[in-house]
């Protein structure tokens, strides 16, 4: 295959640039990946801590109902009112963040149930010691109806947390496998394009650079007249082998030229001179001054032949003259 200058050196940059665009590649994807791990980490923190927030609402229930049946004091209610405005809007909070986990979602559902009835519950027993005093708030809680609520809302939270700390454990190595692989991908690419430039640029001084320096010098000692110089030419099919040889046919053409002018100043009218193309100024040229010296010569020849032929003719008739005076 043959390639020339133009293509050995966009083949060159052009792997240093394919290079660079996959480390922006895997950097942009890396990026995004971390991004991404970053936003699930910050969904997994808000879902723990809505979590806790559900299982404190939970105990600010039950132990704002037993305050207020040990003491009958209405402050008691305080937190009890706020947990009962909240623990919906905390549990549907937690609903909507874990929508893309199917096994969160089944415990939701398994939670929802006894939310209401810790939540019915503890409505009941207010509404008992509010209509019939202490004692009656004291009897339900006696029934445990309340622990076992709370304890099974307890626990379906805690295996939701398990799993979220779980899933964040896993997202937290996975964002750093990916974070290590981007380091490395970047490092090596950007390594891998460093001595890929550096190999481009000494292939081009080598095969490209130093050939034109030699051929530089070759023409600067043609403009100068010295025709002694030998180009040295290879099997290079590029542009600058071409130009090699081309400067190689050059060099003979304008030795040949000068030969024939040596012979010609000598004398010697025998040079052939052969134009290398009817746009060969100096070759025809001096193809038309060779012919017409030549055809100078014969004239000057063809006159001194006539030139003898005369003489020779005056010295006959002056030699017959001669003899008859005599």
């Amino acid at each position: 295959m043959k390639w020339n200058v133009g293509t050995k050196i966009s083949m060159g940059f052009g792997l240093i640039v394919a290079i660079f665009i996959m480390v922006g590649i895997v950097s942009y994807q890396s990026t995004t990946q971390l991004v991404e791990a970053s936003n699930l980490r910050q969904q997994t923190y808000e879902v723990l801590r809505r979590l806790a927030e559900l299982e404190s609402l939970a105990v600010d229930i039950q132990n704002s109902v037993r305050g207020y049946a040990i003491t009958g004091q209405d402050q008691q209610l305080e937190r009890y009112h706020i947990a009962i405005r909240s623990i919906d809007e905390s549990f549907q909070e937690v609903r909507k963040l874990t929508a893309d986990n199917p096994r969160q979602q089944q415990r939701l559902d398994m939670l929802e149930m006894p939310i209401k009835d810790r939540v019915n519950l503890s409505k009941e027993t207010v509404d008992a010691i509010q209509a019939n005093g202490i004692k009656m708030g004291i009897e339900i809680i006696k029934t445990g109806k309340g622990i076992t609520l709370s304890n099974k809302i307890r626990q379906i939270l805690e295996e939701m947390a398990s799993e979220e700390q779980a899933s964040l454990k896993q997202r937290v190595e996975a964002a750093q496998i990916n974070a290590n692989n981007a380091k490395r991908t970047i490092l090596l690419g950007t390594l891998v394009a460093l001595l890929l430039a550096a190999l481009s640029g000494f292939i081009i001084a080598r095969n490209i650079a130093r050939p034109l320096q030699y051929l530089t010098t070759v023409a600067e000692r043609i403009t100068i007249g010295d025709l002694s110089v030998n180009v040295l030419t290879d099997n290079r099919s590029d542009e600058v082998g071409v130009l090699a040889r081309s400067f190689e046919r050059m060099t003979r053409y304008l030795r040949g030229m000068a030969d024939a002018a040596e012979q010609i100043a000598t004398g010697d009218l025998r040079a052939s001179i052969k134009p290398q193309s009817a746009e060969d100024v100096l070759g025809n040229a001096f193809a038309r001054m060779s012919e017409n010296l030549r055809e100078q010569i014969r004239g000057l020849l063809e006159g001194a032949n006539v030139l003898g032929s005369a003489a020779s003719e005056i010295v006959a008739s002056t030699t017959q003259l001669s003899a008859r005076r005599r």
